[in-house]
């Protein structure tokens, strides 16, 4: 938050079953009071599956309200490496040819998955953890 010249932390946001290796952070996005967090390194599909985190806004206070895995994650998918929010849509990569990446759809306290993206739908140069942007 920043009050004329001067930043200041306005919280700290923390997944509710993180551990060293998760790599939490490793991809922020935030729009309005939402945001989506990247853990490349989270292990719960296997070692260096990843995840992200949604994180919802209420007055001053943040809480996690999910965390995205995808249906099909396997170990090495480094899901989690880039994150975009636009809307109530999210888009979740990953940094190896095999996790391209999602698109979800947010809602309250639940996420469905919308589809996969197909590595031909991306510039080569966005293949292995490029970054991801979403237009409205």
């Amino acid at each position: 938050m920043r009050s004329g010249a001067v930043w200041a932390q306005q919280a700290k946001l923390l997944p509710s079953d993180g551990a060293v290796e998760d790599s939490f952070g490793i991809s922020v996005a935030l729009l309005g009071d939402t945001a989506l967090v990247g853990a490349w390194g989270d292990s719960d599909q296997g070692i260096y599956s990843g995840s992200a985190y949604v994180f919802v806004r209420s007055g001053a206070v943040w809480a996690q309200q999910a965390k995205l895995l995808p249906s099909d994650g396997a170990a090495s998918d480094l899901f989690g490496g880039s994150v975009a929010l636009s809307g109530d849509t999210a888009l979740v990569g990953g940094a190896t040819q095999r996790r391209p990446g999602v698109i979800l759809r947010l809602g309250v306290c639940v996420r469905a998955e919308r589809r996969n993206l197909d590595a031909a739908e991306q510039a080569p140069a966005q293949r292995r953890g490029g970054e991801r942007l979403l237009r409205p």
